[in-house]
């Protein structure tokens, strides 16, 4: 008799069976956020674990070979049974009512997601508040992974494993030190040529939003500076750096108190979704259930 010494975790299950789904190694990458020699080497060590080759390749893509079948089946079943677990340790200890652990994107978790949540405390509910932050990959391997039960992000996802859910949208705001000679005006694209814009990093899904607008406007080639966090970006603007298109929920505070001002540029940048991730197999507690059903029925951001 063989023991296999079996060396699984969620996120190589939840990997394979988006190959199984997709056919295809690049698509699962896609989908899920990851690099594709990622993707290779979770199947690579499932494979060694389990001393069994479980996917064929060729031109058509990526087929399960018949140990490949089963093994799908099993890690389903075995998907199930682990999203269980948390909810019954909860509800053991008597702290299930009472846990809400929610993953955002860096804009959201940082500067949304405490003002949703403080707004839905406000209405009377207790809980242990855990916010993970983190990049688009981050937050979908925190729902994939079953550290979060709740993500948000401005970018959807295509999984058979992932509900995604369109909350309201949010937009952008070009923003500039206050005594910018083009502070509080109305101004048109062109007007913004002699401008430095200072971008978020390559990756970034507001560094994807700004790009789409700039190219609307026709000023692709403008001067740039790209920074690394929604915060320095904001310093650099009160520096003179430069100005920046910026979420509105990140800016609120100063152009409320006129530390920064708006440049209302016509066309407005389009608005972008927030969307709302949950896996179909993870148990959310009550609270948790709770405060899906509080984000989808807002009608405004709370400010």
């Amino acid at each position: 008799m063989v023991v296999v010494g079996m060396d699984l975790n969620v996120l190589s299950l939840r990997i394979f069976l988006s190959v199984v789904e997709t056919g295809s190694l690049s698509k699962t990458a896609k989908n899920l956020f990851v690099s594709q020699p990622s993707v290779s080497g979770h199947i690579r060590s499932l494979e060694r674990s389990l001393d069994a080759r479980l996917l064929e390749r060729g031109p058509w893509g990526a087929r399960p070979t018949e140990a490949g079948r089963l093994f799908s089946q099993r890690a389903r079943e075995l998907l199930h049974t682990l999203s269980g677990i948390n909810d019954e340790i909860a509800a053991a200890t008597g702290s299930i009512d009472r846990r809400l652990s929610v993953a955002g994107t860096t804009t959201l978790g940082s500067h949304l997601l405490p003002r949703v949540i403080g707004d839905f405390l406000g209405s009377g509910h207790d809980a242990q508040i855990e916010i993970v932050v983190g990049n688009s990959e981050a937050v979908l391997q925190s729902i994939l992974e079953g550290r979060t039960g709740l993500g948000l992000t401005f970018g959807t996802v295509v999984d058979d494993e992932i509900d995604v859910a369109t909350l309201l949208s949010e937009r952008l705001r070009l923003v500039a030190e206050p005594h910018h000679p083009l502070a509080g005006r109305t101004v048109e694209p062109e007007e913004l040529s002699g401008e430095r814009f200072l971008l978020r990093e390559p990756g970034s899904s507001t560094r994807e939003a700004q790009e789409r607008a700039l190219a609307v406007w026709e000023l692709a080639e403008a001067r740039r500076c790209t920074i690394w966090a929604a915060e320095a970006a904001k310093e650099g603007v009160r520096a003179g750096l430069g100005v920046t298109l910026i979420s509105e929920h990140v800016v609120a505070r100063e152009l409320g108190e006129g530390s920064l001002a708006e440049i209302h540029v016509v066309p407005e940048p389009e608005p972008r979704e927030v969307y709302l991730l949950t896996t179909k197999s993870y148990v959310h507690s009550p609270l948790e259930r709770a405060f899906r059903t509080h984000l989808q029925e807002l009608e405004t951001w709370p400010t």
